[in-house]
């Protein structure tokens, strides 16, 4: 009786398969965090509906964090049926907000800003991360960071690498800025 001869798979095909497995789990991931944060938005939204608080002071901590310098600023504002009725600080350079135009904030900036170097060669991609209040829905904080990168996908991308004699170096097209809201919310009585 003879030997029976084991075919091997060669080396080269299972790293390929493995390399195949990894790209499509990173895809998945990059794909699934932007579905499951603006999903994690909506149901907090919901929830901030379905047991909406009429009257509430609202404060909020906004930082801003460029490559030279933070920026800080403070709104503490008392807010009756989503309506601003009285300001107590706001140093930051924008109207005051409230929970309703806080969730039009988070849901506004959460979409990355397309073409915005070399014709549609580099995206301003967005990480956006909130977490909210479980009870009430309120965002307790935000942190959103700006990136600059390359549009692999579309042919302003390589257009550009000829014109230049090199790829597109997008991260030098736009400074990358961090921007972390802190919020706290204080019920308040409408009793006389």
């Amino acid at each position: 009786m003879g030997r029976e001869r084991i075919r091997r798979t060669p080396h080269w095909l299972v790293g390929l398969g493995a390399a195949a497995l990894l790209l499509s789990a990173l895809g998945a991931a990059l794909v699934w965090q932007p579905f499951s944060s603006r999903r994690m938005t909506e149901e907090a939204q919901r929830r901030w509906s379905a047991r909406p608080l009429d009257h509430y002071l609202l404060k909020i901590e906004d930082q801003y964090r460029l490559p030279s310098r933070m920026i800080r600023c403070l709104q503490d504002v008392e807010v009756r049926g989503e309506t601003v009725v009285r300001v107590v600080q706001n140093t930051c350079r924008r109207p005051a907000q409230t929970v309703s135009s806080l969730f039009q904030q988070i849901i506004a900036q959460s979409e990355p800003v397309r073409c915005i170097a070399f014709g549609c060669a580099c995206d301003l991609a967005v990480d956006l991360r909130a977490t909210y209040d479980r009870q009430m829905g309120y965002p307790r904080s935000v942190s959103i960071s700006w990136v600059t990168r390359p549009n692999w996908h579309h042919a302003d991308f390589w257009h550009a690498g000829r014109q230049l004699g090199k790829m597109p170096r997008c991260s030098q097209t736009a400074t990358p800025i961090d921007r972390t809201l802190t919020v706290a919310l204080v019920p308040l009585d409408d009793a006389p």
